[in-house]
């Protein structure tokens, strides 16, 4: 984009859009921020039905500095709780399959499926996903024989251990991978969790707390927007909600705002045993970021669409608790 695309475009914003934008200072932020990727990603909550009505092209800045920190704040955390939990996982596969060769480990620990009565649905979509599983992990292995750990053992002509083939899997992987361990499995990292087990009765709520977080983790890491939660158009289910609410003593945990996912982030820190004074950073850098938007958005409307009225009383019971 040259200049004189750069002066369209602020023409543009101001005639079309009624959106003000004038000197050489924001001229040269639209250009380095990008008019498609910034303006165009950040002009709507959600979905493009649900624009934002902005007067100056500060507010422009302000929701885009807000996400940029709120990635930058939230993605070394979730590295670190993907690797644990996959360590964790891990951990107990071996152990109870007395094994690290994924040949071993098939039968006896992915076959979700007969936890279930023999032609249920439940049970047919199961096994189809351990035989998908199955596949993957080999296309997997073939797609990555150049990588270090990979090629070592391929060298050694030696089936590639489990821990290996935990270092190549990405957290969509991992998801696939603990759906269609058995109970017995999910149970046992259940426990080791401490997740509380009345509540978590089919040993599934890691399997759905980790895809909730597989649509964040991805989109934080190809920079797309995230302060609206536009990176789960499925939408997370209630269970997950309902469980931190018991858990952690907040109401309306919904995950229709950002907040509730750095809950969940939280919970997760505080289960792995990650210091109280870690994770009380973390919430209040959360914190300070939402009270500079506040200042640089100049819109209560806008202010709240993204973050609503009861999310510093959320924070604060979420400090009190953790």
């Amino acid at each position: 984009m040259n200049i004189k695309s750069t002066n369209s475009l602020m023409r543009y914003l101001r005639i079309k859009k009624g959106v003000n934008i004038e000197g050489s200072k924001q001229k040269n932020t639209l250009l380095n921020i990008g008019y498609y990727h910034a303006y165009k990603g950040c002009r709507f909550f959600n979905n493009k039905n649900n624009p934002f009505l902005f007067s100056d092209f500060s507010q422009v800045e302000a929701v885009y500095n807000f996400d940029s920190k709120l990635k930058a704040l939230i993605y070394p955390h979730i590295m670190y709780i993907e690797t644990a939990l996959k360590n964790h996982t891990l951990q107990n596969i071996v152990e109870v399959g007395q094994s690290d060769r994924f040949t071993d480990l098939f039968d006896s620990c992915f076959n979700a499926h007969k936890d279930y009565a023999f032609k249920t649905q439940q049970r047919d979509y199961l096994l189809k996903q351990s035989v998908k599983l199955k596949a993957k992990i080999f296309n997997e292995l073939a797609n990555k024989c150049d990588n270090r750990i990979i090629s070592h053992f391929n060298r050694k002509d030696e089936q590639v251990p489990i821990w290996a083939i935990f270092e190549i899997l990405t957290l969509g992987d991992f998801c696939f991978l603990y759906e269609c361990l058995n109970k017995n499995l999910r149970q046992r990292v259940s426990k080791e969790l401490k997740i509380n087990q009345s509540l978590d009765s089919d040993a599934y709520m890691l399997f759905q707390i980790i895809k909730a977080l597989k649509n964040l983790r991805n989109s934080i890491a190809h920079n797309n927007f995230i302060y609206d939660n536009r990176f789960n158009p499925d939408k997370i289910g209630s269970r997950i909600g309902k469980y931190l609410q018991t858990e952690l003593g907040i109401v309306n945990i919904n995950f229709s705002s950002i907040t509730d996912y750095l809950i969940l982030i939280s919970y997760l820190l505080k289960i792995l045993k990650v210091t109280k004074t870690e994770i009380k950073r973390f919430i209040r850098e959360f914190k300070e970021a939402c009270n500079t938007f506040y200042q640089n958005i100049k819109s209560l409307s806008i202010y709240h669409k993204i973050l609503p009225p009861d999310t510093m009383s959320k924070l604060t019971k979420l400090e009190k608790n953790i």
